[in-house]
């Protein structure tokens, strides 16, 4: 008998998630199935996560308990039950239903409990179509002109309590939603809107083989790959199963590679003959793209800190064909740099990734003040630390994929206080609901 790969998919979904639940698995380590099962899988398991506040708040209104006294799978099957009926609502909600009690198990209990949630749910909840709509305690955005109601109220008093309203309709945490309401209090929800939509993957063309992004898209079009748009250097683009396999990564001729990322090894802007060092480098996308960029003469140094660390770093390099990369590890203790000096540095620090939420998921729940304040100790003393390393005059660039000013702007001055030698010439910050795509910033520091 044929499997269903939608109900593999779920059921995948619910393992995986039953998983990451225990501390025990990433997002990313989805139980491998057929393709396209396994793509489902992980599109609902990272869906559910990306707005797993929401989803809560909706199974509370249905529920004389609470979520958290039930087992990990029930908790999350009601969970992927939920999303299934808001956000993959074409599907038939008796089918949802069904097939999410099928997969309580063999318990009366249980599957009567997934059963009744899920049905009281999917007749409670309608779609409204357009632009916009009025914050109130019923409604919630669902993706761009789609709106979800509820029947009962279910959301906090946005007159009230707008940011923990925001918390509860985009998934993010208070403190952080807080921060960024303060920052933007006018652009605020299209921020959190952009944070909490899913991306198609972003391509970028290698430029060692000139090949252009309108050669790529073609391309895609003659192998089942839709290419969505042309963005600057990139083509974004829906596709299924391994991305990795496509022609046109597995020789080297593109790299997964986001709006803005790209925009970072031209804002180092290496010249022929210079010796740069990328300090924090895996997985490579910025360092072949500096490499490209370089031409044939100088060295790129792609640093690493130890063999775990590693990653797909040298399968890239290798990939891409680039003799002007060497690698060089800086040992599990980041204490073995390279002997300078160098033209230029990027550091392109590990961050909160506050402006890559709608790829890197997970990373919405660990955007606290303390997380934040340790990272940015972490960046700072990796500026402080290679700033010798550069020869006078040479040029130190910072970059992250965060929106926030303690890893952004107030870490930069911070540095400089501390480094009086080195003066700031340019930086940027870009925002996701700016750029329809990733968000992050970049500074470039000049030695005296």
């Amino acid at each position: 008998m044929t499997k269903n790969p939608v109900a593999e998919a779920r059921r995948s979904a619910l393992r995986t998630l039953s998983e990451r639940e225990r501390g025990r698995i990433s997002l990313n380590e989805v139980f491998e199935l057929a393709t396209p099962a396994r793509s489902l899988a992980h599109d609902i398991a990272l869906g559910v996560r990306r707005h797993q506040f929401l989803l809560d708040a909706l199974l509370r209104v249905h529920l004389e308990r609470s979520l958290r006294e039930l087992p990990d799978e029930i908790r999350e099957l009601l969970r992927i039950g939920a999303y299934d009926l808001v956000f993959r609502d074409r599907i038939p909600r008796e089918l949802v239903v069904n097939e999410c009690v099928n997969l309580a198990g063999r318990s009366a209990r249980w599957r009567g409990l997934v059963n009744a949630v899920l049905r009281r749910l999917g007749e409670a909840i309608r779609f409204l179509d357009a632009t916009d709509h009025e914050p109130d305690r019923r409604t919630a955005w669902v993706r761009p002109g789609r709106f979800l109601q509820h029947e009962r109220e279910f959301l906090p008093d946005p007159a009230t309590h707008l940011v923990e309203w925001f918390s509860k309709v985009y998934t993010l945490p208070e403190s952080f939603a807080g921060r960024l309401h303060h920052l933007l209090p006018l652009e605020a929800e299209p921020l959190f809107r952009a944070l909490s939509t899913k991306l198609p993957v972003a391509f970028r063309p290698t430029r060692r083989l000139d090949f252009s992004t309108e050669r790529l898209a073609e391309e895609m079009r003659t192998h089942g790959v839709t290419a969505v748009r042309i963005a600057g250097a990139i083509v974004e683009a829906e596709t299924e199963g391994n991305v990795g396999a496509l022609p046109w990564l597995a020789e080297g001729r593109a790299v997964v590679q986001d709006l803005v990322a790209a925009e970072v090894a031209p804002f180092v802007d290496p010249k022929p003959g210079e010796r740069i060092l990328d300090l924090c480098a895996p997985p490579g996308g910025k360092t072949i793209h500096l490499a490209e960029l370089q031409g044939e003469s100088g060295e790129i140094v792609a640093a690493y800190s130890g063999t775990a660390r590693l990653g797909h770093l040298a399968d890239n390099i290798e990939s891409a064909g680039l003799a002007t990369i060497k690698l060089h590890d800086l040992h599990a203790s980041g204490e073995n740099l390279p002997a300078g000096p160098f033209d230029r540095i990027l550091v392109d620090a590990p961050c909160s990734n506050t402006g890559v939420l709608m790829k890197r998921v997970d990373a919405r729940f660990r955007a606290t003040a303390e997380e934040v304040a340790r990272l940015a100790d972490i960046q700072l003393q990796l500026l402080l630390r290679v700033a010798p390393l550069l020869r006078p005059g040479g040029c130190l660039i910072y970059s992250t994929c965060s929106l926030l000013p303690q890893e952004n702007g107030y870490l930069t001055r911070k540095f400089l206080k501390q480094a009086p030698s080195f003066t700031l010439e340019e930086e940027h910050l870009r925002y996701p609901h700016r750029t329809s795509r990733d968000g992050g910033y970049m500074s470039r520091l000049r030695q005296a």
